[in-house]
């Protein structure tokens, strides 16, 4: 349960600041990387729907948002 209370942290913490990159107008669209997700709290979910969902919750719209999800990860 840690690692995973540790990955939601990081991740949200992650899309919080691309949301505010791109409320400052550093970043006009966001493009949320990264395949599926294989902690228990996020089965059937991939990082990219992740970050996609913490950047429109916190007003980013969803014609500024790219998702790609065919990477392992966010990384690659």
């Amino acid at each position: 349960m840690f690692m995973c209370n540790c990955i939601r942290k990081l991740w949200y913490l992650c899309g919080k600041i691309a949301t505010d990159f791109y409320n400052r107008g550093l970043a006009p669209i966001l493009i949320c990387s990264g395949g599926r997700v294989n902690h228990a709290d996020f089965i059937g979910s991939t990082e990219a729907e992740i970050f996609a969902n913490i950047a429109c919750e916190a007003g980013v719209p969803n014609d500024s948002i790219i998702i790609e999800s065919k990477s392992p990860n966010t990384g690659q």
